[in-house]
């Protein structure tokens, strides 16, 4: 049996990390819950804007989560691989998985909950090659902060050390917060 915990109230998201406090109560290994995903008010909010993110930008219809590949799911015959639905995995998970089909292209997205780093771009391209099965046309990151007149140089380090280069020169990095610098 699995379930989801949302802790939602009225403080500001950087205010109040209830996961933190969730895990160190006492008592909660005494039932056998199964897995609970425990979703606070941080993490709501970098779901609401990863995924409003995406399908702002490419129509919802677009816009699928690439589904991970799990004990249960194994089975070619009925192993899907992406669909509309959130998987519960990622209800908790650093960062959100997407296949775009948008203006004839197959797109790989990936929304990081982390800041920008060039350890974590170069993470995020080794990741989304080992998952590229559908041999996508472009390859999008997405860090809340990044800016690419700040980011820009250190983004374009990582990607002329990734070995593949022929898959390097697919990735985008972007940022997934509404800004007014963004409007082209």
């Amino acid at each position: 049996m699995a379930g989801v915990l949302f802790w939602i109230n009225d403080k500001d998201v950087k205010d109040y990390d209830v996961v933190t406090e969730v895990a160190t109560c006492r008592g909660l290994d005494d039932f056998n819950y199964g897995t609970i995903y425990v979703v606070d008010n941080r993490r709501a909010c970098f779901l609401y804007e990863a995924i409003s993110h995406m399908r702002n930008t490419f129509g919802t219809p677009n816009v699928k989560f690439l589904y991970p590949s799990t004990g249960r799911n194994v089975d070619p015959s009925q192993r899907v691989n992406t669909g509309y639905v959130l998987p519960a995995e990622y209800l908790t998970s650093g960062i959100i998985p997407f296949f775009i089909e948008h203006d004839s292209k197959k797109k790989l997205a990936v929304c990081c909950d982390d800041e920008f780093s060039e350890e974590g771009l170069r993470r995020l391209i080794g990741y989304l090659n080992s998952v590229a099965s559908e041999f996508p046309q472009q390859v999008l990151i997405a860090f809340p902060n990044y800016s690419f007149s700040a980011h820009s140089r250190q983004a374009a380090i990582v990607k002329s050390s990734i070995a593949d280069k022929g898959f390097a020169e697919l990735v985008e990095v972007v940022s997934y917060r509404s800004d007014f610098r963004s409007i082209a």
